[in-house]
């Protein structure tokens, strides 16, 4: 009998239920920064100068912290991290009280980076919390966690009603150290409980080939790129080309994390989701938003987007779990998030201008050819991939 099985499966259950706890923090984190800036200001531009801290510091400082974030060190990180976030949160609570609009910007940027090292550090535990085989329905129940803790966050919202910003950062400080709490109790204090397991029996000291560096940079953070572009383009095609544009955003709203959900909890018992067919979903999706000239082609985008979010991170992260070894992990995951803001950045000011110059079709569909050329790529990967898997299987049949 194996006797580390429960804890193995306590420790995946405290990732789970953290990461949905922390995605509702957020949630009431952004919610509170973009009221406290507006209330300051009466203006539009600090609410995007508010995004736009929360996406830049990770281009700069995330390829920094894959250098230090070492196997056997997850746990302190993440406890360190989390902590680190309660602190913040109770700091932006004071300056609440305040017209200090530079250091709220700073603590932006500071919790950023905070809630990503800790998502790093949680991503690289999961491939230790479970066998390979279960790896796909792990990643689906961690997306669909995150998706649940943002609409927990939202409903929470709802029965707040109007809020003043310091409420909201008080109630985020409880979410953090009860996320705190769960990881405390569950996770186990030697590395050595949850064993050094790669799903791939990789060897720690091979080298990435750098045709597979490139591709986790582009791959990883493709669900990444297109949620936080969806930000963006959900309002301007809202606001912009239907009447009825806040009925539409609020149903858009309900929409997307309604069928990222769906979607997770349908496919979570699947042993294997096709990288390069998820990817294709998140182009599908801008294509649809692209045409969307009333609310249900956009409520459709939406939802497919919403689909390919949950899909694409699962077999994403699942193949980057499986070709690179647990000493290598940490730092292309930082690596990845790295490239995904300053795509994320680019994308945005693209579609800004697009939609500025008058030209709201040619800039998504230039985002929907982006997707097809990762879809491109994910396949040839996945093909490269298990052709090498079943020639090596018939190697070991035959010797």
């Amino acid at each position: 009998m194996d006797t580390t099985a429960g804890l193995r499966t306590a420790s995946f259950r405290a990732i789970v239920v953290s990461t949905g706890t922390s995605t509702a923090g957020i949630v009431l984190n952004t919610v509170a920064v973009l009221s406290y800036a507006y209330g300051i200001t009466r203006q539009a531009i600090p609410l995007g100068i508010v995004i736009m801290a929360g996406l830049l510091p990770m281009a700069v400082v995330m390829p920094f912290v894959g250098g230090w974030l070492r196997a056997g060190t997850e746990r302190r990180t993440v406890l360190v991290a989390v902590l680190a976030q309660a602190v913040g949160a109770a700091v932006m609570a004071g300056l609440a009280s305040t017209t200090l609009l530079p250091a709220m910007y700073a603590m932006v940027a500071v919790m950023g980076v905070l809630a990503i090292v800790t998502r790093v550090a949680l991503l690289c535990l999961l491939p230790q919390t479970v066998p390979a085989e279960l790896l796909t329905g792990a990643n689906l129940r961690f997306q669909v966690a995150s998706q649940i803790g943002a609409a927990a966050g939202s409903a929470a919202l709802v029965v707040f009603g109007e809020t003043a910003p310091w409420v909201l950062f008080t109630v985020n400080v409880i979410t953090f150290l009860i996320q705190a709490a769960i990881l405390q109790r569950a996770l186990p204090k030697a590395s050595g409980a949850l064993p050094a397991r790669d799903p791939a029996q990789l060897d720690p000291a091979a080298p990435l080939p750098n045709w597979r560096r490139v591709l986790l940079l582009v791959l990883l953070p493709a669900g990444f790129c297109a949620m936080s572009l969806l930000n963006l383009v959900i309002p301007l095609i809202a606001l912009d080309r239907l009447q009825d544009g806040q009925r539409a955003l609020g149903a858009a709203g309900v929409v997307f994390p309604a069928v990222a959900i769906a979607a997770g909890i349908l496919l979570r018992r699947r042993a294997r989701l096709h990288m390069g067919a998820t990817v294709a979903i998140l182009a599908a999706g801008f294509a649809v938003l692209a045409l969307a000239d009333r609310m249900a082609l956009l409520l459709v985008g939406v939802g497919v987007i919403g689909a390919g979010v949950v899909l694409s991170n699962s077999s994403t992260q699942v193949w980057a779990q499986s070709v690179a070894s647990r000493e290598v992990l940490h730092r292309w995951q930082s690596w990845a998030v790295a490239f995904g803001g300053a795509l994320t950045t680019l994308a945005v000011l693209g579609v800004s201008y697009g939609y500025a110059a008058g030209h709201q079709v040619i800039s998504l569909s230039v985002v929907a050819a982006v997707f097809v050329l990762m879809t491109v790529f994910a396949t040839v990967e996945e093909r490269r991939r298990h052709g090498t898997d079943r020639s090596t299987r018939h190697a070991v049949r035959v010797g």
